[in-house]
């Protein structure tokens, strides 16, 4: 099957809205589509892709909870409100990874329908390397993740906020060079553009999180910001639903520091408790060949909610 003819694919199938934690643990031969056509007929055809996806929502959740581990959202699915900024970064989120897990999948020769994206544009002693295929894994995410078009906040707003996470994985891409020559010279050099880390596109989408704009919808069904009523720059994440405090999540939830644990703990205060953990020390090296060491016992001491 040619490219063209899947790409044309891609944005010919109808699309159905789903959440990204009501899939968590499914893939394709165990998640109920009946009501989601697009990834049904995606899982159909290209069944091995449509799984990348899947996964994708594992990692997801997974960075999502990394990334607010010291807040107190710590990314709670139950507490996702749709509409929320919390939503907004979930769906930002996932739109790139899964966008990047293609794509790489692409680059490294994994998937039949797709090989290397665009690569770097050459200059003098250097040539374009195999780069992350980003406009296949792009596409494969819009079409997959988007909901059905409809006229209303909510699924303007994903809309937007997929896009703004696709948009961001390509604009944080990375450029990766190999030198060649004699004894390590870079006479010349192969380049080819990367996907930034899951670390590295979530810290990028925390700020954006910060700074996302509460938005409406104008009389010309357009999301506007609601303050300036200006239109939404497609980069900034949207929302339109306030989040709560989250107070009640964070009891029995561990904090680090004194400045930390008045906030996360909403001021109710915490607990110290202590931990005993064993780990290898004195460690010495006994000829000839081998290191011997002794186990000791440490006190830890954590701080949780009350």
């Amino acid at each position: 099957m040619k490219l063209g003819f899947f790409l044309l694919f891609l944005f010919t199938v109808p699309t159905v809205s789903f959440e990204i934690f009501d899939l968590l643990g499914k893939n394709c031969s165990n998640s109920n589509l009946r009501q989601r056509e697009s990834q049904k007929s995606l899982c159909s055809r290209f069944s091995q892709t449509s799984n990348l996806a899947f996964a994708a929502f594992e990692e997801t959740n997974e960075e999502c909870k990394k990334t607010f581990a010291r807040e107190k959202w710590g990314c709670e699915a139950k507490r996702t409100e749709k509409g929320s900024r919390e939503a907004a970064f979930v769906d930002a989120l996932a739109s790139g990874i899964v966008g990047q897990k293609v794509a790489r999948e692409c680059a490294e020769g994994r998937l039949e329908i797709c090989g290397c994206g665009k690569g770097v544009d050459p200059t003098s002693g250097s040539t374009a390397g195999c780069s992350d295929n980003f406009r296949f894994g792009i596409a494969f995410s819009k079409k997959f993740l988007a909901p059905q078009s409809k006229k209303n906040a909510h699924l303007m707003v994903k809309l937007h906020n997929q896009a703004a996470g696709r948009r961001l994985l390509h604009a944080n891409r990375v450029k990766r060079c190999k030198c060649h020559g004699i004894s390590g010279s870079c006479q010349t050099q192969t380049c080819w553009w990367v996907s930034p880390t899951l670390s590295e596109f979530s810290a990028v989408l925390k700020v954006k999180y910060e700074t996302a704009s509460k938005v409406t919808l104008s009389p010309r069904d357009e999301l506007i910001d609601s303050e300036t009523s200006q239109p939404i720059i497609m980069t900034q994440l949207a929302f339109f639903k306030p989040s709560t405090d989250f107070c009640d999540l964070t009891r029995g939830r561990e904090c680090k520091d004194d400045a930390h644990c008045e906030d996360i703990c909403c001021r109710r205060g915490f607990r110290i408790e202590h931990e005993l953990e064993t780990e290898q020390c004195k460690c010495r090296f006994v000829y000839c060949c081998e290191v011997q060491c002794e186990t000791c016992v440490r006190i830890i001491e954590k701080r949780v909610c009350l």
